[in-house]
């Protein structure tokens, strides 16, 4: 509809309180538009798709667009490209630089660019606005990404053994292209918030760093990385998924052997000011020394983060190293979710029973959630069709689901890991006879009360201002 009868006339809403809860209700409607895209790399890489209307609405009158500016600039996309910079480099000369809260940074490199100058896939345009980030002073989330394509890049996995070094990487960065662009945007966020270029030494809350390859980049081992890492509050990692394209995983591949020892050294130990703490190494690679084919340590060992408050994990094996890690932050901890964690069955290997129990044991006061997940459905980790099974075991679960409604028993989660291919899959056979003998299931209920009791007694955990510094 036309917002003035009169050529030239801006039309002017009046500022009444129920106009503007009107338009609050308009922009609500077009926020809540979902994306039919549900592929998550495509979803963080695109804006969002109600953005196109929320900048044609506030083309119509300065009131909409001084309405609309704080959730069209809230989160920015800036790719690689001399174009992408330039423009984002004239919202953070504008007014509404103060509107930014989450820059997404994307930087791809083709397999036939490898050996391009490093300017035709880091354009000057680029390393100017991300040295310059500091312009933006909201900034609360920087996210990274760079996606690459392995097909040309195959040879890469076969090489024998992860090489950490520093100098060598350093050599590499100079003559891979791809290399040396992930190393020089990095190298460009950190001179943008060094003492030099921004005294005050304000930095983003929180650092989103997806599908991290398995790579060597210099920077990572780098005092200054590190102090970077000191001051962030939320800390986001997953490490990318991959398959050769005939069944073997990441995990099996020669380059992985003592790649995930250098996450402690490169981030996780310095995370020291962290509130929240995501990660996930996927289904490709899943970490967790539990006995298991392909078992690899998380990295956590070393980790200490004094104010830890959300824990969120995901494709963990439970073993002594996740055990651990959560005792020793259970008393800062108010969240902990466990995603396509399972347990091994494997000789000697965690039980959920033993990492619940251990948990329940002591009685966290500031715990008000706990949460586990599973892609897969009840079903699929019972496999209620199995003919092979014994069929008194079979009954059982039979029953124990009849009755469910009443107890509210859940089956957990157990698997075995291929020693060929490294992937894992449901142990079926597992869950039902954990789920029959109930010692996970009254584990998990003995933690859930004292979860429970801590929700309906804030001032157990409320204050956090106590929490260690």
């Amino acid at each position: 509809m036309p917002l003035s009868s009169e050529p030239g006339v801006e039309f002017t809403p009046a500022p009444l309180v129920v106009v503007l809860d009107v338009w609050y209700m308009i922009i609500d409607i077009l926020c809540d538009a979902e994306d039919e895209d549900q592929n998550e790399s495509r979803m963080f890489a695109k804006c969002a798709p109600c953005l196109k209307d929320l900048i044609s609405l506030s083309s119509t009158c300065t009131w909409l667009r001084n309405l609309l500016a704080p959730r069209i600039f809230a989160v920015l996309y800036l790719r690689n490209r001399a174009k992408s910079a330039l423009s984002i480099k004239a919202i953070a000369d504008g007014n509404f630089a103060g509107c930014v809260k989450e820059l997404r940074y994307i930087a791809d490199c083709e397999p036939g660019q490898l050996r391009s100058p490093l300017e035709d896939v880091y354009p000057p345009e680029v390393d100017t606005v991300l040295s310059s980030l500091a312009m933006f002073t909201s900034l609360r989330t920087l996210s990274v990404d760079f996606p690459f394509d392995y097909d040309d890049f195959i040879d890469y996995f076969e090489t024998p053994g992860f090489n950490p070094d520093h100098d060598a990487a350093m050599i590499e960065e100079a003559k891979n292209t791809w290399l040396g662009l992930i190393t020089a945007s990095y190298r460009a966020i950190l001179s943008s918030y060094s003492p030099d270029h921004y005294p005050a030494g304000q930095i983003p809350l929180s650092l989103n760093i997806r599908e991290l390859h398995i790579v060597p980049i210099s920077v990572f081992s780098t005092d200054e990385f590190h102090k970077f890492l000191s001051k962030l509050r939320s800390f986001n990692m997953s490490l990318t998924q991959w398959d050769n394209g005939v069944g073997w995983m990441l995990n099996t591949q020669d380059v992985f052997f003592g790649f995930s020892d250098c996450l402690g050294p490169w981030f996780f130990n310095h995370l020291t000011s962290v509130e929240e703490f995501t990660f996930d190494p996927q289904y490709s690679a899943p970490l967790g020394d539990a006995g298991q084919p392909y078992a690899y340590d998380i990295s956590l060992w070393k980790a200490s983060m004094p104010r830890l408050r959300e824990l969120t994990l995901g494709n963990i094996y439970l073993c002594p190293e996740l055990k651990d890690f959560l005792l020793r932050h259970l008393d800062t901890l108010e969240s902990i979710s466990l995603r396509e964690c399972y347990s091994c069955n494997e000789r000697g290997a965690m039980s959920w029973s033993e990492l619940l129990s251990a948990l329940a044991q002591k009685s966290p006061t500031r715990l008000t959630s706990f949460s586990l997940d599973w892609d897969s459905t009840q079903e699929d980790l019972l496999y209620l069709d199995d003919r092979g099974a014994d069929p008194v075991l079979m009954a059982q679960v039979r029953t124990i689901l009849e009755t469910k409604p009443n107890t509210g028993m859940i089956p957990f989660g157990y698997c075995y890991v291929s020693d060929k291919y490294g992937y894992s899959s449901h142990d079926s056979e597992a869950n039902r006879a954990a789920m029959v003998q109930g010692d996970d299931f009254r584990s998990y209920q003995a933690l859930m009360a004292i979860v429970n009791l801590n929700a309906t007694q804030p001032s157990l955990y409320l204050n956090r201002n106590s929490m260690v510094q």
